[in-house]
């Protein structure tokens, strides 16, 4: 696993205690063949599964890991337009109903109607029709044309409230198109995360399989290199590399000859016929 990676259900086991000879390759000679391949196979399969595992990491498990960081902060966007959308909605619900807003308006409109409609009809019943008295017809010309300056007034602060009342209209209408929008991304997230989450369990599971082949693999790895070792530990103590290679295999370490010379020392035969009795 490379450092810095965030991945779950990290199980191997026995990279670290494992001598470095369990995960070179080795080479087959002679009495030693059959160790030497079982070692070989099982050494290709541990370094194989490692490899699944790395690349499994990489090519699933990091974008993962991306996504759900893109998933964050797209949530952290949304979050914001969320907040600052509500604060949209309670200034537009506070121009509808709060202090001076169109509902206050409109009702102080509207008490001032009755009172002029009475002026109106009092003003009807009293200047309709023909007299003789000039200055009592001049009095009702007066007071029609006052009457007259306060209905256009009427009108324009009408025509204001209901500009007013069109714009809050258009104003929700936008809003909601808006929240629809925001709506809408909340989703498509949602499903998005929906969609990562079954990602993620398919990746966990397919890596916690290679987990579980590897740390096996390793195990039976550790087993034959104990058979490695206990061939070692019955030859001489002076035993020649030639003689180890002959009956233990050729175990290649790191900058190490990869072809040992035959057997050819009088204490590597003795050994080699030793073992074929």
């Amino acid at each position: 696993m490379k450092s810095g990676t965030v991945l779950l259900n990290n199980n191997l086991t026995f990279i670290k205690s494992l001598p470095l000879f369990f995960l070179l390759l080795l080479s087959a000679f002679v009495s030693a063949n059959d160790l030497s391949d079982q070692i070989n196979g099982v050494a290709d399969n541990v370094n194989g599964l490692r490899k699944q595992i790395d690349d499994l990491d990489k090519n699933v498990g990091q974008p993962l890991v991306a996504e759900k960081a893109r998933h964050s902060d797209t949530d952290d966007l949304l979050k914001g337009a969320e907040k600052n959308l509500k604060g949209k909605y309670d200034s537009w619900s506070n121009q509808v109903t709060g202090p001076g807003g169109y509902s206050a308006q409109l009702q102080a409109h509207q008490a001032k109607i009755a009172p002029f409609n009475a002026r109106t009809a009092n003003y009807n019943s009293r200047c309709s029709g023909t007299f003789t008295s000039a200055a009592y017809v001049n009095a009702c010309n007066q007071e029609k044309a006052q009457l007259d300056a306060e209905a256009d007034a009427f009108q324009r602060e009408f025509q204001q409230i209901k500009n007013l009342q069109n714009s809050l209209k258009q104003e929700k209408v936008d809003l909601d198109s808006y929240a629809k929008g925001l709506q809408d991304r909340r989703n498509d997230l949602s499903q998005a995360t929906l969609n990562w989450a079954s990602k993620m369990k398919k990746y966990n599971a397919d890596r916690n399989d290679l987990i579980a082949s590897y740390n096996q693999a390793l195990a039976q790895l550790k087993q034959l290199g104990s058979q490695y070792e206990n061939c070692v530990a019955r030859l001489p103590n002076d035993a020649t590399s030639e003689s180890i290679k002959q009956n233990c295999g050729n175990i290649q370490f790191d900058n190490a000859n990869p072809n040992l010379p035959p057997c050819r020392t009088e204490a590597c035969i003795k050994t080699r016929i030793l073992d074929r009795k």
